[in-house]
């Protein structure tokens, strides 16, 4: 299953970098594995990149996706910003090897965070999955701008100001595709 789960993200990368498309409804239901390939079905209600919701369902796609591949499959997935930031990210070039790259990279992040895991005493592994689960549930609730447009006021002040979340410089920084920003906050 480590495979399917690999092509699956790159599928959903390829569909928004690409194609400017978000499935919107992506989940094991809506995935066939034929012949050792993932095909992905049902794409005709996907949405544009540009529509208001389309960050919102990439987002839950991204949780319906590792949900399965970590439950069925019992893999080490990434997690849902992760895959997210995977599946958006400008920073990543636009070819096999970069993505491949990318993946890798981002693979041996979660390994190493499973090997920590594993390595914990259980009130260490206990405290760990409670801060990850505090750590999706606020990933899954967050506002996330589609564009400098959406960032409230009172936001723009903080930022101007100084004072501002480094998540929000982050986004800021993916979305205008500031290497520098990135740089600075990662």
């Amino acid at each position: 299953l480590r495979e399917a789960y690999v092509q699956t993200i790159v599928i959903m990368r390829r569909m928004y970098q690409r194609c400017k498309l978000v499935h919107g409804d992506l989940s094991e239901y809506n995935l066939l594995w034929h012949k050792n390939e993932v095909y992905v079905i049902d794409v005709s209600q996907s949405v544009e990149t540009d529509h208001p919701s389309a960050l919102d369902f990439l987002r839950k796609d991204s949780a319906n996706v590792n949900d399965f591949f970590r439950k069925a499959g019992n893999l080490d997935v990434m997690t849902t910003r992760q895959l997210f930031e995977f599946i958006t990210s400008t920073l990543i070039g636009d070819t096999p090897a970069a993505e491949s790259a990318a993946m890798d990279s981002i693979m041996s992040q979660v390994d190493d965070a499973v090997s920590q895991m594993e390595s914990s005493t259980d009130e260490q592994r206990r405290k760990q999955t409670q801060q990850e689960s505090v750590d999706e549930a606020v990933f899954m609730s967050q506002f996330l701008p589609r564009s400098l447009n959406q960032l409230a006021e009172y936001e723009v002040g903080r930022i101007e100001e100084g004072d501002v979340e480094e998540t929000y410089a982050v986004a800021v920084a993916a979305l205008t595709g500031n290497e520098d920003v990135v740089a600075v906050a990662a």
